[in-house]
């Protein structure tokens, strides 16, 4: 068997030219362009990557702005809860100001019409007192209207412990008072001095002063002692319990 080695080196000399064209002409361009392809993925993977980052990033941020707004709400609905709260606090007090200050002023008409009632039926008793009084006594004129108040004045001196009459006048550094609703007679005046006489042998002078707020009767001031019969002690009396009855009934 005859081997051609001329036609062997050809073909061996054939094949590493076109190994040659094809690594110049094929491959390079072919791994060339793949390896551009690979760089063209990695680098939109690392743009996608850090979009997706970014993305992320963004994500987290909405969830802290959201969470923010959030807490944002809670404490404005809790400042708006508190502001409610205390304007209720307001309004309530205002009203509560205004009723009691309603209240007062309701008050303060009741006393004054109380006051007034009991001043025109302290006068009206006042005007009417010597009528009632006559009244009751039966068919007494004035004069032994007048002289029946007395006698139950000079009646109440009389009855004084001598003991306590005479310590409170002798204690006494200014004179005895005497008030009367009208002048006393001479005869009034020497049977009340002669009767304290008999009662606490010497004394100080009577002073003797008309008040004819008394209406009708007599009121002696000693020291610590005070003896009276009139009309005035009545109608203070029936006052008080006028205005009792009147609390009574408006309470």
């Amino acid at each position: 068997m005859n081997i051609n080695w001329f036609e062997i080196i050809a073909q061996m000399i054939n094949f590493f030219i076109l190994l040659f064209l094809l690594q110049k002409l094929f491959y390079k361009p072919v791994i060339k362009a793949m390896d551009d392809r690979q760089q063209r993925i990695r680098d939109n993977q690392t743009k996608s990557d850090e979009k997706m980052k970014k993305a992320d990033e963004l994500i987290e941020t909405y969830h802290n702005n959201l969470a923010e707004l959030e807490k944002e709400k809670d404490k404005q609905l809790e400042m708006a809860k508190q502001q409610a709260e205390e304007k209720k606090e307001e309004l309530i007090a205002a009203y509560k100001e205004e009723a009691e200050q309603k209240r007062s002023d309701y008050m303060k008409e009741v006393e004054e019409e109380q006051e007034r009632f009991i001043q025109d039926l302290r006068a009206s008793l006042g005007h009417n007192a010597v009528k009632i009084a006559e009244h009751i006594l039966g068919s007494f004129s004035k004069e032994k209207l007048s002289a029946k108040v007395y006698d139950s004045f000079m009646a109440k001196v009389a009855a004084l412990d001598e003991d306590i009459l005479r310590e409170d006048m002798a204690s006494k550094e200014e004179c005895i008072i005497l008030i009367s609703s009208e002048e006393l007679s001479e005869q009034q005046k020497e049977s009340l001095e002669k009767m304290l006489k008999e009662k606490v042998g010497t004394y100080k002078e009577i002073a003797y002063e008309v008040d004819e707020a008394l209406i009708q009767g007599y009121e002696l001031k000693l020291e610590t002692l005070t003896v009276h019969t009139n009309v005035r002690k009545y109608l203070e009396e029936a006052e008080k319990n006028v205005q009792q009855l009147i609390e009574k009934r408006t309470a």
